[in-house]
């Protein structure tokens, strides 16, 4: 049990070193305020539930979010199987097996949450998602409190697909050092069902922060809540002919003061709009909110 304990250890090590060269490359610089462009019924909810929700990454607006590091995943690791010398042919393709059956279509990895911002205030891409059915608003959080939230805090999403392959063969190549250090004297059934645990677990985090190099002009930032401990009570909403899963992150356990400021979208009445969220802003004894109406003359369809 104790090597069993200490192969997953060594696995995880391995992950948090390909996965800190991945965030250095993405930009560690996150700005003080973070943007989340949202309905007005959600700024309601924030502000009076003091929570936000986080979606299940595999139901975000990038169609193929999942499966852009599923199919590069697989391509690496058929490639690495082909290089396979007669010396180590046979464990390197057990081992091969093991990853290619955790990423197969039908496989079970393991969920990831995640909350998203955008360090561009009034973006009018990001208006555009909104405002076509019902009020925009766009909610500043203190980047500061965020971090308080999980582990790894606010990180930004990479569009880079040649990073993802070089970060994923590394990792791969890594893992397979170790699978070779403790294949032979340990269980080798439970050896390999742990390598396709972690390997699932850390996977799903990994491609938490990818997407494809078409949402590039998001610029995102994510909060990603990857482990039981950090999620509780998965809820389902409707989003698009969607069932959504989501999960409520509490944010009265990190401070009350959370928004530092909030944009009122493009409507085609900013003043009526304006004024109405002024007054539930201080109905609700939030007199220190920054309050602005966007400066983009976005004219927004009606019917």
């Amino acid at each position: 049990m104790d090597n069993e304990e200490e192969f997953v250890t060594e696995l995880n090590e391995v992950f948090d070193s390909v996965f800190a060269v991945i965030q250095s490359e993405n930009g560690e610089d996150i700005p003080d305020v973070l943007y989340h462009y949202t309905t007005v019924d959600a700024l309601i909810g924030i502000s009076k539930g003091k929570k936000i929700w986080a979606s299940n990454t595999r139901f975000l607006n990038d169609a193929k979010e999942f499966e852009f590091g599923r199919e590069i995943g697989t391509d690496s690791i058929k490639s690495i199987r082909s290089a396979t010398d007669r010396e180590t042919e046979v464990l390197k393709n057990l081992f091969c097996n093991q990853i290619l059956e955790t990423l197969r279509p039908n496989s079970e990895i393991q969920n990831t949450y995640a909350t998203c911002f955008s360090p561009n205030p009034d973006q009018l891409s990001q208006w555009r998602g909104y405002t076509a059915k019902t009020g925009a608003v766009c909610i500043g959080f203190r980047t500061e409190l965020l971090r308080d939230l999980t582990t790894r805090g606010p990180i930004s999403v990479s569009y880079n697909a040649d990073l993802f392959a070089r970060c994923f063969v590394d990792l791969v190549e890594r893992y397979l050092s170790l699978f070779e250090k403790y294949f032979r004297a340990n269980n080798q059934v439970e050896i390999c069902q742990i390598l396709k645990e972690v390997f699932a677990a850390n996977f799903a985090i990994m491609t938490s922060y990818f997407k494809h190099p078409g949402f590039k002009e998001e610029s995102e930032i994510r909060i990603v809540f990857e482990s039981w401990q950090e999620i509780h009570g998965v809820e389902f909403r409707s989003n698009s002919g969607l069932i959504v899963p989501y999960v409520e992150v509490d944010l009265a356990s990190i401070s009350d003061d959370f928004i530092v400021e909030v944009i009122v979208g493009p409507t085609n009445d900013p003043s009526l709009m304006t004024s109405s969220v002024t007054e539930f802003l201080k109905l609700m004894g939030k007199h220190d909110i920054q309050l602005r109406t966007s400066e983009i003359p976005y004219r927004v369809a009606i019917g």
